[in-house]
């Protein structure tokens, strides 16, 4: 066998592997195999679209709609960011009264 027979036969390997894949990707089963897939792909959408449709409807997803938009309502009014500093006010002075209570008791002369 020369080396152009080799060369020859490497070249008409490279042909036929290039005419198989062609044909691979040409055939019905391939073909099949895609609108299978597509098909899939469309129904598992489909039914997250419905389980989130469910969810949403139900009175869990109602009422946290609800909470959602309360919560909105709240941050938009300042009405959270209001009660947050009341409340911080609050504690804050209560926090110094008892401190001035620790303070007092220290400073007091010992009464022995």
């Amino acid at each position: 066998m020369s080396e152009n027979d080799m060369r020859d036969e490497f070249r008409q390997m490279g042909e036929n592997l290039q005419q198989a894949v062609n044909a691979a990707w040409q055939s019905e089963e391939r073909k099949r195999l895609q609108e299978d897939l597509v098909e899939g792909l469309r129904d598992l959408e489909k039914a997250f679209s419905d389980f989130g449709k469910k969810i949403e409807q139900s009175e869990l997803g109602q009422q946290v709609k609800s909470d959602v938009e309360d919560l909105s309502e709240k941050l938009r009014s300042g009405e959270l960011q209001e009660n947050a500093r009341t409340g911080m006010v609050s504690a804050l002075q209560r926090a110094n009264v008892e401190l001035e209570k620790l303070i007092s008791r220290w400073e007091k002369p010992d009464e022995d």
